[in-house]
């Protein structure tokens, strides 16, 4: 081994190879890997949302919410279930175990849906969504044109635009949303049906019949067979008007025409989509699985910019909304911290070293290791994205220590008088073995990460195997570049020194520091204790809490709650009230509006519920930051009454809705059979929480109830009648709600058949009562002669929990989130629930708990891992834990940093503190090996050792440690909108390292000597 280090070290080719191979392989990895927004969500929780216009909740419970769920809980492999289900919409959610993919649970719920088959009711169809399949929705457009027809122009999106842009590749989806279906519509007018003794399922059957395309086989001609095809498709409206409903007395056909009036029109649809104030057509883009956002979004952009053309002159495309700029802006900050990072932690060195040539050869370990990193990230499969993006720059001060240790020891023998090949060799040998533990106790810290399980740990891992990966190529190369570097370079002792007195200043003070220390033990081990309990203690209750930090995407996302049952139309009014305040701010560039969800979609909002998404300018054109936007407007809104507002960054809102289930970040279930019990309870757990100050917003939709109308049927007057209940609803419904009777292709487009009664037939409850039902004699009677017709309330949603009855309140927590929720939970304790009925806290703060406990137990796993590696190359129990103390020690400067930030606690953090525990130890193990050193080969008493070693290894301690903090010191700045996801992370680190390098000098000789007295007597 000592001869091949010999040679490679001598010759130059080889540390070129390396050199070239890591650059090279770095770039074109860089190139070849998707860049995404956030990792791949992996998770298998899966959404079954299943839309059926006008019908109750309880009926929705009935008809389709249970029957979803009983064939979804019979699926091996399910751990939960829980759904909501409001006016019209069902949505059920299916929780898999670990074991299972995402493609895999799609499978199985897709098999288990396929067995609903008759069970469902005509034309409901369940739609199949999954938790990463919102985070692939990239970009989105509006299309207003107020020259041309809504089903025009969305028949054009839709079958035109829509069809160019998927062909662009990897894009695995694109929804539009808006405009009108095409149709023609057939509103028969009710006295001529009724005269002539025609049913609207007369209407129905004629129109559908007349509807036909048949097969007569084929007849032979020569040498030809000739098929035969019976060609009756509706071809035009004329075709339409010429359809024989039934026959006059006189035996004359009765037309169409003759009862009913036929228009081009669109079908209803009970949402809104709209571009600032005008109506509009939506098209939102979701790319493949594993596809590069940036580039998709480039592609599409090129692409509808090339067909443009098909639009009609007038058309106006506003893009509302565009992941890749995020991106884009994100890896341009990203870039600029690298490189005042770089150039920062490079000037750290040159501080220390005092001449250019070492601080250049220990400075090219930064680009080295970063690209070693991204080669391997290829080769894992990994993406570029705000994750791995982050924990590339926060490594960056730490990829040097490795080689500044390198460094230092070969110095050393060179000033001893060795030849260069000799100190480099002796110097390597010396240090390896600490060198390499040091490495690996940072990187260990990383492998329980493999016990946190759920979306948390597609998340989180890619941070920890980047940084894990970025440490090893940096310990790699310093044993064999940077030698082979400083073979090259020869002695450094001929090169002009730059006398800096800082570095012996700060040597001298530290040594006084030490002295004072060792002198006064007690006093000193008091004094960190009393500030470690305060500082942990102060931070719960001063400092908010969340899952990740909030990004400035540069868009807003708006959701206002109005009482449940309010219709579309006072809906849209809110709203245009809102966007006439919005419009009014400077920094508004364009304005989505979406009020209620569109058919046979994911979307599960009611028309009381809308979202706006606003994007903005360029942030340099921005006279304000979106937190002073939104306390702009949530002072703007609040002079309007009835109204509870969301405020979301878009991409944040869908990962935090992931995690939490809810659209909002806390919530409180109660759970029971009784639905009039639920609300009761629901209504005093919110009183508890007004009562409490610390909750804002609180929505609790079950004390609003919904006015319905319910027909029931008198059974003995139908017999009388000679109708059934199945005769009396069919005619109902299609009277008001409406039938596609049958479809047409025109120009590659589909066209419904829609048969409705005209508006002013349906618009009153009197309307209802007075519909015309045909009896078997022939004569027509109103619906309530053989109905009863009452107004009701209902409850405006019902949800479940394993097939379990519950209802939920959301709210927004007002200061710390800890405090609120053990006031909260303390005020519910003396309000003893029923048996039966349990309530729990929801949302973000249940996920918030789950992954605090998560990232205590892979800390504790953590240090357990390090304590080995510890005791391996110690071969002592006490010396290992003497070093490991040092972990609470730097947390000090952590609560220290976050409470002077007042950043909060979030996964970020997490990672900074499991981050800290495998690099709080490094300065410690090495200070701890040469004290072992100097007593072993100089036989030295311990405090002489203690102190020799301290004025051996400060330089290099705060070499290392001061050119981490330098190097994250652009991160903790932040100089771009990905910024804020790992600031938080920097601040922790800084803060760590700050006071690392202040105990690793004083409070670890300290505690070695206490130690040491005590288990090595005898």
């Amino acid at each position: 081994m000592k001869r091949i280090f010999e040679k490679f070290i001598a010759r130059p080719f080889y540390s070129l190879a390396i050199i070239f191979f890591l650059i090279t392989g770095g770039i074109w990895s860089i190139y070849k890997m998707p860049i995404d927004y956030f990792p791949g969500l992996n998770y298998p929780l899966i959404n079954v949302v299943t839309q059926y216009p006008g019908v109750s909740p309880e009926d929705m419970e009935i008809l389709v919410t249970r029957p979803i769920e009983n064939a979804l809980q019979g699926i091996h492999g399910v751990n939960r279930t829980s759904s909501i289900t409001s006016m019209g919409i069902s949505q059920v959610t299916i929780e898999f175990s670990e074991n299972y993919s995402i493609t895999q649970a799609r499978q199985l719920t897709a098999a288990a849906i396929s067995q609903l088959s008759g069970q469902l009711p005509d034309g409901v169809k369940p739609v199949i969504d999954n938790l990463g399949s919102r985070m692939q929705q990239i970009i989105g457009y509006t299309f207003v044109n107020d020259s041309i027809s809504q089903a025009d122009l969305k028949a054009l999106i839709q079958y035109r635009i829509k069809p160019a842009l998927l062909s662009v590749g990897n894009i695995s989806k694109i929804d539009v949303f808006g405009g009108e279906r095409k149709a023609f519509v057939i509103e028969p007018n009710l006295q001529k049906i009724r005269q002539l003794k025609i049913s609207l399922s007369d209407i129905k059957n004629a129109l559908q019949e007349n509807n036909i395309i048949t097969s007569g086989r084929y007849i032979e001609m020569g040498y030809f067979d000739i098929p035969i095809r019976g060609n009756g498709q509706y071809k035009s409206i004329d075709d339409l008007k010429y359809v024989k409903i039934n026959k006059s007395s006189n035996n004359n056909p009765i037309f169409l025409k003759d009862i009913a009036e036929i228009k081009p029109g669109g079908l209803p649809e009970h949402y809104i989509v709209r571009s600032s104030h005008l109506p509009a057509v939506a098209l939102i883009i979701q790319k493949a699985d594993g596809a590069g956002t940036i580039k998709v979004a480039g592609s599409v952009q090129k692409k509808l910019s090339e067909i443009s053309s098909l639009l009609p002159p007038g058309t106006v495309v506003h893009k509302f909304y565009d992941q890749s700029e995020i991106l884009i802006e994100s890896m341009d900050g990203v870039k600029s911290e690298v490189f005042f990072g770089a150039i920062l932690a490079m000037l750290a060195i040159y501080v220390f070293l005092r001449r250019w040539s070492p601080t250049l050869i220990v400075s090219i370990t930064i680009p080295l290791a970063l690209t070693f990193a991204l080669f391997m990230m290829y080769v894992f499969g990994y993406s570029l994205n705000m994750i791995t993006l982050a924990a590339l720059t926060l490594s960056l001060g730490m990829v040097v220590d490795d080689s500044i240790i390198v460094l230092e020891i070969i110095e050393k023998y060179l000033e001893q008088g060795k030849a260069i090949k000799n100190s480099i060799i002796s110097g390597v040998k010396e240090i390896f073995a600490a060198d390499l533990n040091g490495t690996l106790t940072t990187i260990i810290v990383f492998l329980p990460l493999l016990f946190i399980s759920g979306y948390l740990s597609d998340l989180i891992t890619p941070f920890g195997v980047t940084i894990a990966l970025t440490l090893f190529g940096s310990f790699v190369i310093s044993i064999t570049v940077i030698p082979a570097l400083i073979y090259w370079k020869g002695k450094f002792k001929d090169e002009k020194y730059i006398k800096l007195n800082l570095v012996e200043w700060a040597i001298n003070f530290n040594n006084g520091l030490l002295n004072y220390s060792m002198l006064h033990k007690k006093r000193v081990a008091i004094a960190l204790v009393f500030i470690f309990i305060v500082t942990g203690a102060a931070i719960p209750f001063l400092n908010k809490a969340g899952m990740l930090p909030q990004v400035d995407e540069g868009a807003l996302l708006i959701e206002y709650y109005l009482r449940p049952g309010v219709s579309l139309n006072e809906s849209k009014n809110v709203a245009e009230q809102l966007i006439d305040v919005m419009q009014k701010i400077h920094d508004v560039d364009n304005i989505y509006l979406k009020i209620g969800s569109p058919e046979n979609t994911y979307y599960i909002e009611n028309v009381n519920r809308g979202e706006m998404m606003i994007k903005f300018k360029d942030k340099k054109y921005r006279t304000e930051t979106i937190d002073e936007i939104i306390e702009n407007l949530k002072h703007k809104f609040s002079s309007i009454n009835g109204v509870v507002f969301l405020y979301h960054q878009p991409t944040q809102e869908k990962i935090d809705e992931s995690f939490s289930g809810l659209p909002a970040f806390f919530g409180v279930s109660v759970a029971g059979d009784n639905l009039d019990s639920l609300t009761s309870l629901a209504g005093k757990i919110e009183t508890v929480m007004k009562k409490t100050g610390d909750f804002s917003n609180i929505i609790n939709n079950s004390k609003y109830l919904v006015p319905q109308l319910e027909v029931v049927p008198d059974r003995g007057k139908l017999a009388y009648y000679g109708l059934s209940s199945f005769d009396l609803f069919k005619e109902l419904s299609i009277a008001f709600r409406g039938k596609v009777t049958t479809r047409i292709v025109k120009e590659q487009m589909p066209i419904s058949i829609f048969l409705r009664l005209p508006q002013i037939d349906r618009n009153t409850i009197d309307d209802l009562k007075m519909l015309p039902v045909r009896t078997s004699s022939g004569s027509y009677i109103p619906l309530f002669k053989v109905a009863k017709v009452s107004l009701q309330n209902i409850l405006p949603a019902i949800t479940h929990l394993n097939g379990e009855r519950e209802l939920t309140l959301i709210a927004n927590p007002l200061g710390n989130l800890f405090a609120s929720v053990d006031k909260l939970t303390s005020a519910l304790g003396e309000n003893i629930l029923p048996r039966g009925y349990t309530y729990q806290i929801r949302g973000q703060y249940q996920t918030l708990i789950e992954t605090i406990k998560s990232f205590g137990l892979v800390i504790i796993l953590a240090i357990i891992l390090v304590y080995l590696i510890l005791y391996l190359q110690f071969n002592s129990f006490w010396q290992p834990f003497v070093i490991l103390l040092k972990i609470p020690l730097d947390f000090i400067g952590v609560f220290i940093a976050l409470l002077i930030t007042r950043e909060s606690l979030n996964i970020s953090v997490g990672l900074g503190l499991l981050t800290l525990v495998g690099v709080s130890v490094n300065n410690a193990i090495i200070l701890i090996d040469k004290v072992n050193r100097l007593r072993k080969e100089n036989s030295m008493q311990i405090n002489d050792a203690l102190k020799e070693a301290v004025h051996l290894r400060t330089r290099p301690i705060l070499m290392t440690g001061l050119t981490t903090i330098f190097g994250l010191l652009p991160a903790a700045i932040g100089m771009g909108i990905g910024s804020k996801i790992h600031q938080p992370f920097a601040i922790t680190i800084i803060g760590g390292m700050i006071t690392g390098i202040i105990f690793s000098l004083n409070i670890i000789p300290v505690l070695y000597s206490s130690f040491a007295n005590r288990f090595e007597k005898g």
